[in-house]
């Protein structure tokens, strides 16, 4: 197996170059290229500023894995306030909307696997316990950390056959990885069966850390008060991180319903995209911006969302929700619409998200394979207000439901920080 991890570290090797490469023609090539090679110096810089700290480090490939990785180290910080945390990501669409998360002493990119490069990270870093967001598994950094006896956790993981530590001409090699891990947190009881068939029987099933984070901000959100009162008495959907597929499937519905309001909160706020929606409803849309600073468009009813940070409250407000990327790489966040008790719905692209399995079990929303099912399945829910209330009661319920990995991933952790044993 170490043959192999040098050998992967040789490839990584020549990916550098190439990513170098890119980097002269790609920003997010860039962004990843000079990270990775800074983090070594910073890591070291940053350990002679603080040469006896004991520091906790915890690993997310993006922002989708930060969000799972979020709850646990804000309890963490809760309970170790003088504890140094570490976070480090591998892509840069996680690293730079974070870098300057507040929960974190320290936010790094995570460096090249090649054995030199995260030997000389760890060495510096100097870490008490690991922890790791889904299925981010480097090998040499497994390697290096169990030969020296640090404790890694690995939390909110969900697997599946077709994984390559299950399947796969390296499918010997991906399961010794896992091997290294001493603690696992999943998902689902189908992920433990995947790892017991591999011979790895330290397993938990502790359920999906999001369900903590999206609980709580459904609780702490605030709903701004020009936002409520251009409410007043209507209905409200909201499109959460919506592209031109959802606004268009709408477009009809506006026009039908006089006593509904939209809320349109684009994935991407650039200023043509908010353009763009203004054109198809032309004479209907303010913007967000515009009714913060001014207080005027309070009949309008579209609202556009060009803003940071006020989706949640605005969910507040919504009765139904329409949740972008389905007919994209994949649905974006369908919990935190949920959360708020809003009726959910999305398209057809949701096969790696367990969620929006459960939340059809349940009777929380509704999976669409096309844009007149999805126009058809919203005029019911408006027409219909009591089904349409039964549905967003029902995706609260799965989400306070699912609430609670947090603390039993902290049990884990915890144990781990203390040197307990099990």
């Amino acid at each position: 197996m170490v043959v192999l991890d040098h050998i992967l570290g040789v490839v990584l090797k020549v990916y550098q170059i190439l990513l170098g490469l890119a980097s002269l023609f790609s920003l997010k090539a860039a962004q990843l290229f000079k990270g990775q090679r800074h983090s070594i110096a910073m890591i070291e810089e940053w350990r002679a500023q603080n040469p006896d700290a004991k520091v906790f480090w915890i690993h997310a490939a993006s922002l989708g894995e930060f969000e799972q990785g979020r709850p646990v180290i804000e309890e963490f910080k809760a309970r170790y306030p003088t504890a140094k945390v570490v976070l480090t990501f591998y892509s840069p669409s996680g690293y730079e909307v974070r870098k300057n998360y507040s929960g974190a002493d320290l936010i790094l990119y995570l460096p090249a696997d090649t054995s030199r490069a995260m030997s000389s990270f760890i060495k510096a870093m100097r870490p008490s316990t690991v922890a790791i967001v889904k299925y981010e598994v480097w090998p040499n950094m497994l390697r290096i950390l169990q030969e020296i006896g640090i404790p890694v956790i690995l939390f909110s993981a969900i697997f599946r056959p077709q994984h390559r530590f299950f399947s796969g001409l390296l499918k010997v090699y991906w399961s010794g990885i896992l091997q290294r891990i001493g603690d696992f947190h999943l998902q689902d009881e189908a992920s433990g069966r995947l790892l017991s068939g591999i011979g790895i029987d330290q397993w938990t099933v502790s359920g999906d850390t999001r369900y903590d984070r999206v609980w709580k901000v459904a609780q702490e959100a605030v709903l701004k008060t020009e936002f409520a009162n251009w409410k007043g008495q209507n209905r409200v959907v909201v499109l959460g991180s919506s592209y031109e597929e959802e606004e268009t499937m709408i477009q009809s519905l506006v026009l039908k319903y006089n006593d509904v309001k939209w809320v349109i909160a684009p994935h991407h706020i650039e200023e043509h995209r908010i353009a763009s929606i203004e054109q198809r409803f032309l004479g209907e849309t303010v913007r967000a911006t515009e009714m913060l600073q001014t207080g005027k468009g309070l009949e309008k009813r579209v609202l556009i969302l060009n803003t940071m940070g006020d989706l949640g409250g605005l969910y507040r407000l919504g009765e139904m929700a329409v949740v972008g990327g389905g007919w994209g790489k994949g649905i974006h966040n369908i919990l935190e619409p949920a959360a708020h008790g809003c009726a959910v719905l999305w398209g057809p692209n949701d096969g790696r998200f367990m969620e929006a399995k459960l939340m059809v079990e349940l009777g929380g929303g509704s999976r669409v394979e096309d844009m007149q099912q999805a126009k058809r399945q919203l005029e019911d829910w408006i027409e219909h207000t009591e089904k349409g209330k039964e549905v967003g009661k029902n995706a609260r319920e799965l989400v306070r439901r699912g609430a609670g990995a947090t603390d039993k991933v902290l049990k884990t952790i915890v144990e781990k920080w203390e040197g307990k044993k099990r």
